[in-house]
């Protein structure tokens, strides 16, 4: 008993040493919330919807850069707010 008294005490003494993980989440919300409103106002998504599948014609259609359209798209998909079509899906609509 006295035993875990004693490691209670040692523990509660201890300050225990700053986690960067409130940092990293909040810096990564703020990128995801630019690279979303960044999608919006170029109008990414309405571009995709009417059918736009490619890089060059999406940076067309929005009238940006389409190294700056493939980044933002690549990251919206790693954040999962897009999607890479399958193998499948891009035959499919390749047929109509």
């Amino acid at each position: 008993m006295r035993l875990y008294k004693y490691q209670r005490q040692k523990n509660m003494s201890q300050p225990s040493s700053p986690s960067p993980a409130l940092f990293l989440t909040t810096v990564n919300a703020y990128q995801r919330t630019a690279a979303i409103k960044a999608a919006i106002e170029l109008e990414i998504f309405t571009a995709i919807g009417a059918g736009i599948e490619t890089a060059p014609t999406l940076a067309q259609k929005c009238q940006a850069s389409e190294r700056g359209i493939r980044i933002l798209c690549d990251y919206l998909t790693i954040i999962g707010r897009a999607r890479m079509p399958t193998p499948q899906e891009n035959v499919e609509s390749k047929k109509y």
